[in-house]
C-alpha cells in the first residue's frame, strides 16, 4: 500500500511540475498534446540549418505551426539560443531569414 501511495505522490508531483513550469523555462523534447499537422518545409539553402538547430529539441512542425511577425522570429531564435540551441550569429541570421521568408506574417 505504501508503494502505491508513494507512486501516486511522485506522479502527482511530476504532473504538478509539468503544469507549473515558468514560461521562460528552457524547452525540452516537446510532445504536444494535440497532434501536429505534418509540414513540408520549403526547399531553401537554409533549410538544413533550421533542421539542425531547431529539430534537436522540437518536432519541426511545432516550430513552424503558425506564422509570426518578423520581430517574433528574431525573439524566438534569440530565446532558443539562450536555452542552448547551437548556432553562430551568422547561422542565427540565416535561420531568421528562412523563417521570415517562409513563415512570417509580413508580405
Amino acid at each position: 500500500m505504501r508503494s502505491k501511495v508513494g507512486a501516486c505522490v511522485v506522479l502527482s508531483a511530476l504532473v504538478w511540475s509539468a503544469n507549473n513550469i515558468a514560461a521562460d523555462a528552457p524547452p525540452t523534447m516537446v510532445s504536444p498534446a494535440a497532434p501536429l499537422k505534418p509540414v513540408a518545409l520549403p526547399d531553401d539553402v537554409n533549410k538544413p540549418l533550421l533542421l539542425r538547430a531547431c529539430a534537436v529539441c522540437h518536432p519541426i512542425e511545432l516550430v513552424v505551426q503558425r506564422k509570426r511577425p518578423v520581430e517574433d522570429w528574431e525573439r524566438q531564435v534569440a530565446r532558443m539560443v539562450g536555452f542552448g540551441a547551437v548556432a553562430t550569429e551568422a547561422e542565427q541570421d540565416r535561420i531568421i531569414d528562412y523563417l521570415e521568408r517562409w513563415f512570417s506574417l509580413s508580405p
